[in-house]
């Protein structure tokens, strides 16, 4: 059922259905985040070098996809490192490798563009990025067209969050007598990785926003 549903509500987002015939970096994009994302919340994380060096990957990918890509590596990492942040001593050294390999792709792009423009920021950064009240309010107004076009998406997301923090909320008040009814640590988890996947997701957002959101239809970057 849960599969079910989200399909159809992935179903409802344009975004999805243009960008994917549209042949830019967008979908992609998105793909390598959700699986950065699906990543960093495996219970198994710090004991699954596999899954560790996936994270890399997509980060990785993520860096050379697009050149501000690499700006999410700090909070992947940060929300994977808190998600586990119980798994023992090694677990910052054990993040720390697994940001090598992004850095190491980034710090490679970044070369090769110096020895062949004489330039360390590629031609978006220049075009894109102004701090000003113009493209401030181009941001804005992007995002706001593009919360209006994804409206399906934002109200089952709302009505989710809503859902499970009173369910958590209602078992903390009144504990059941039944010790298979209290609330689970599954539930617990499931609160803390919606908390990540939002922090992941607003990191994006924020990117979108300092690069003035875009100027082609169909709110690729959403």
């Amino acid at each position: 059922l849960a599969g079910i549903a989200a399909v159809a509500l992935l179903a409802t987002t344009g975004s999805m259905a243009v960008w994917t015939l549209g042949g830019l970096e967008a979908t992609f994009h998105a793909a390598l985040l959700c699986w950065t994302a699906v990543l960093a919340c495996q219970p198994d994380l710090p004991r699954n070098t596999k899954k560790l060096a996936g994270i890399g990957v997509t980060l990785g990918l993520l860096a050379l996809n697009r050149p501000d890509g690499i700006l999410l590596t700090p909070i992947a990492l940060a929300t994977a490192y808190l998600l586990h942040r119980k798994a023992g001593p090694n677990w910052p050294k054990n993040i720390a490798a697994v940001g090598a390999i992004p850095i190491s792709a980034a710090t490679a792009q970044t070369l090769g563009r110096w020895f062949y423009y004489h330039d360390i920021f590629p031609n978006t950064y220049y075009a894109k990025f102004a701090l000003t009240d113009h493209r401030f309010e181009t941001a804005r107004m992007y995002l706001a067209d593009g919360t209006a076009a994804h409206i399906a998406l934002l109200a089952a997301l709302a009505v989710g969050i809503v859902a499970l923090g009173t369910r958590i909320a209602l078992s903390r008040r009144k504990p059941p007598t039944k010790p298979e009814l209290h609330a689970s640590s599954t539930e617990e988890t499931c609160a803390e990785r919606t908390v990540a996947i939002l922090g992941i997701a607003g990191a994006w957002l924020c990117l979108v926003f300092l690069g003035g959101g875009d100027i082609f239809p169909g709110w690729r970057h959403l």
